[in-house]
């Protein structure tokens, strides 16, 4: 398949290959991207509560603390064959670019840090464990990588995701779940 044409197929179904058909449809459905496509729900977050936790949370710019806050996501494909996610928790807006790092491996930007995961599915369950960090394109060595655990289902008919991600030295760092559903 020529590189063109292979960017064309959406992100997730490319780097997972067969195993896409076998995710719930409302994952298959929020991840088989060929144009914008808006979700939204509500989300509930807990930031850690170490003070060293909270500047980091506002360092990296990930959402503030609250429950059942309005959340929407507007998913982007681009021609290059990546993905921007703009996540809007009550208005506060954050964004990462993803894009693919192999077979079953998304790579995802924020800010200065890249964190690269490994995609497994089992039991209707998207899950991604890290499998590579960098800062600045500089790999991290394995002791400094955030520890993170990003599991996606479907539940009631809703795309249901759990995000708890947590970092050496400082310990839990930002924690959210909710659901979502398609706008357009």
């Amino acid at each position: 398949m020529d590189n063109q044409l292979h960017r064309r197929v959406p992100l997730y179904r490319r780097v997972l290959g067969a195993e896409f058909d076998h995710l719930p449809p409302v994952v298959r459905a929020l991840h088989d991207l060929s144009a914008r496509s808006v979700w939204s729900g509500t989300v509930d977050v807990r930031r850690g509560k170490s003070w060293l936790a909270r500047l980091a949370c506002r360092v990296m710019g990930l959402p503030p603390e609250g429950t059942g806050q309005p959340l929407t996501v507007i998913f982007t494909p681009d021609d290059r064959g990546r993905e921007v996610w703009l996540r809007l928790f009550g208005g506060f807006p954050f964004r990462s670019l993803l894009t693919e790092h192999g077979p079953h491996r998304i790579a995802e930007r924020i800010g200065l840090v890249t964190v690269t995961y490994q995609l497994t599915v089992a039991e209707g369950t998207l899950a991604q464990t890290v499998d590579r960090t960098t800062c600045l394109g500089l790999p991290l060595p394995r002791f400094l990588w955030p520890r993170i655990t990003s599991l996606e289902t479907e539940h009631e008919g809703a795309y249901h995701f759990l995000v708890d991600a947590a970092l050496p030295l400082v310990g839990p760092l930002v924690r959210y779940e909710g659901r979502l559903t398609r706008e357009t």
